[in-house]
C-alpha cells in the first residue's frame, strides 16, 4: 500500500540509509546544483544556439568548461569559459580539457565552426572537425 511505501521510504532516509556519509556533500556537487551554475549553462546554450561548436550537431548537448571546473574556481561561471558540445565530442574531451583550451578559445574568439557561419553542415565537414580534435590530442602526445 501507499502507507507501507512511505514508511519504508522514511525508514531509509538520512543516517538510516546505507549510503549515508555523515551529511557531507562535496563542495563541487553543491556548486553544480547552484542557481549560478544553471544560469551559466543556460547562457552557454543560448549563445551557442543549442549546437555543438565542434561538429555542429544539434539535439542533446552539454555545457563544457574550457578551463576545468575543478581547477579554476574563479572562472566557473564566466560565459567565456564555456562551450556547447554534443555528447560524443564531450566524451572525447572529458578529463582532457587541458589539451583543448587553445582549440576551444579559438572557436569562440574567431567564431569558427559556429552556427552563424554555416547553417548547413555536410558529413565531410563534421569528419574534418572531429579529426581536428584528434590532431589536437596527438600533437600533445596523449
Amino acid at each position: 500500500t501507499k502507507e507501507a511505501r512511505e514508511r519504508i521510504g522514511l525508514a531509509q532516509r538520512g543516517s538510516k540509509n546505507a549510503n549515508w556519509k555523515g551529511g557531507i556533500t562535496p563542495e563541487s556537487e553543491k556548486e553544480r546544483k547552484s542557481i549560478e551554475y544553471y544560469e551559466w549553462r543556460r547562457n552557454i546554450f543560448h549563445r551557442d544556439r543549442f549546437t555543438c561548436r565542434v561538429c555542429l550537431s544539434r539535439g542533446y548537448v552539454q555545457a563544457n568548461h574550457i578551463y576545468p571546473f575543478r581547477s579554476y574556481k574563479e572562472l566557473r561561471y564566466d560565459i567565456n569559459n564555456g562551450i556547447t558540445l554534443c555528447v560524443e565530442c564531450h566524451k572525447f574531451v572529458f578529463k582532457r580539457e587541458h589539451l583543448f583550451i587553445n582549440f576551444f578559445q579559438g572557436i569562440l574568439k574567431n567564431e569558427l565552426n559556429s552556427v552563424e557561419i554555416s547553417s548547413e553542415i555536410i558529413p565531410s565537414q563534421q569528419e574534418r572537425l572531429r579529426k581536428a580534435l584528434w590532431a589536437c590530442v596527438e600533437v600533445r602526445g596523449e
